[in-house]
């Protein structure tokens, strides 16, 4: 399982921000073995940083690519800071803010986000959920096609309510 390791802003309680260490990891990767029925507590609307790279090729065309482990981020200072140290000659970056849909289990938390595409998450809006746990919701959201939608699994104390 391949777990990572990033900084996320967390607002407390008191509206301030504080920087908090979070281990995650993508879904498909996870050991789902004790939460196939973990039960939503709640569910709600978030956002998500995405960053990808572009790079100028010397025979004039451009190649996109993202590195999956650290394409997303909290907040947007923080997708311009990984940018930043990131630079390089030949390449421009950029940052779009994302939709998330997050759903908090008795455990774990459950993030999806769709990329490369302009309607993130529209082919799910309409549809019927046969399975309301954590893993019946990440079942439902399996990518169309390959690194679409972008499932992650986090400890639910990462994510404050």
């Amino acid at each position: 399982m391949g777990t990572h390791t990033s900084y996320y802003y967390l607002k407390t309680q008191e509206k301030e921000c504080e920087k908090m260490k979070q281990t995650w990891s993508f879904a498909e990767e996870y050991n789902w073995e004790n939460y196939k029925r973990e039960k939503i507590e709640s569910c709600f609307l978030g956002k998500t940083f995405y960053r990808e790279e572009t790079r100028r090729h010397p025979e004039v065309f451009e190649i996109s690519r993202y590195d999956r482990e650290s394409a997303f981020s909290h907040t947007l200072q923080d997708a311009k800071d990984l940018v930043e140290d990131s630079r390089e000659k030949g390449a421009f970056w950029t940052i779009v803010e994302l939709p998330t849909i997050v759903c908090v289990g008795e455990k774990i938390t459950l993030i999806i986000c769709e990329i490369n595409t302009s309607a993130p998450l529209e082919k799910y809006v309409n549809s019927n959920l046969s399975d309301t746990t954590i893993y019946g919701i990440y079942k439902h959201f399996t990518p169309h096609k390959q690194d679409s939608v972008i499932r992650i699994i986090c400890d639910k104390n990462s994510i404050l309510l």
